[in-house]
């Protein structure tokens, strides 16, 4: 599974925010119409659910979208839409793309496109290229390539764009867990793999 996968991956807006239960997490998104059936062969990982296609906003002229494996007894997770829920047990959790990625420092609020060659992940810390502060990587404003979390919600084999989460999805999720949500796009392995 260390393949790498387009994701469009959603986020607390709080960062430390993790669902006291996933199971029952699990569930409540199944209710709500994201999660389908369960993959039998990788944990946490669902068919899309009944709802899904009234949840995201599909953009381009002609998104091509497969929903499901066009074998069930033989595929690959790169074939086909699926949902990854996925926790982290400690800490807060930085993921960034590390190509759309152009993320804006918390002090000075200048965007650096070359931050890799500022990054010391030993210190989970971004020095700035312009005022060179360094700055934690969960404190720089990513906008939709990158976020910090604990907890997340993985629409995989999306290309960036070309899906958005609904308003109301957002509100959903927003009033099921009592915190804010957003998004960013990802092209990694599935997270916490």
């Amino acid at each position: 599974m260390n393949k790498a996968l387009r994701q469009l991956v959603l986020i607390p807006a709080t960062s430390g925010w993790i669902a006291p239960s996933q199971p029952v997490f699990v569930q409540q998104l199944g209710k709500l119409g994201l999660l389908g059936q369960a993959l039998a062969t990788h944990a946490q990982c669902f068919l899309i659910g009944e709802n899904f296609l009234q949840q995201f906003s599909f953009m381009g002229c002609a998104p091509s979208l497969n929903l499901a494996p066009a074998d069930v007894t033989a595929w690959r997770l790169d074939e086909f839409v699926f949902v990854h829920v996925h926790s982290e047990a400690g800490a807060p959790r930085w993921y960034a793309d590390s190509v759309l990625g152009k993320p804006a420092c918390p002090l000075c609020h200048k965007r650096d496109a070359g931050w890799h060659a500022q990054f010391s992940a030993a210190q989970g810390m971004l020095r700035c290229v312009h005022c060179q502060q360094a700055s934690p990587v969960c404190d720089w404003q990513w906008f939709d390539a990158g976020g910090c979390a604990r907890q997340f919600i993985s629409i995989v084999n999306v290309y960036p764009k070309e899906s958005i989460p609904t308003d109301a999805l957002l509100q959903e999720l927003a009033e099921l867990t009592g915190v804010q949500w957003t998004y960013f796009y990802l092209h990694a392995p599935l997270l916490g793999a």
